[in-house]
């Protein structure tokens, strides 16, 4: 089970993406208003990375603060005992978001998680 280590901020070129991560959630269709909003007040939640870094969530906002030339980003440090515990934390953290309506489908068996074992959430 994953465990917050610590709230902290890092170089952005310190973040290292993971492609099955990336392609798991839906592309986000509030991408303008995302990136007027941390253009304007910087990033408010932090994204969500594991012990080595690698990225869980939080794909859309490194995307913009990549554009925007933003160095540093806030993050959330886990630690995690293998990919399965970051699917677990990957799907936790994206049910109170605004993936829910697409995700939802996946929850029932339609879709990627039960291809990743992930099956207790309903």
């Amino acid at each position: 089970m994953s465990k917050l280590k610590e709230y902290k901020e890092i170089s952005i070129e310190e973040i290292k993406e993971v492609d099955e991560f990336r392609t798991f959630i839906p592309e986000n269709n509030m991408y303008d208003k995302i990136k007027e909003d941390i253009a304007k007040n910087g990033i408010k939640v932090p994204l969500i990375v594991n012990q080595n870094y690698e990225l869980i969530n939080g794909y859309t906002r490194l995307k913009i603060a990549k554009e925007l030339g933003v160095k540093k980003v806030p993050v959330a440090v886990y630690e995690t005992t293998d990919r399965d515990d970051e699917y677990d934390l990957l799907v936790s953290t994206n049910l109170t978001q605004r993936q829910l309506t697409d995700f939802l489908p996946a929850l029932k068996g339609e879709g990627s998680p039960h291809r990743f074992g992930i099956t207790s959430l309903i």
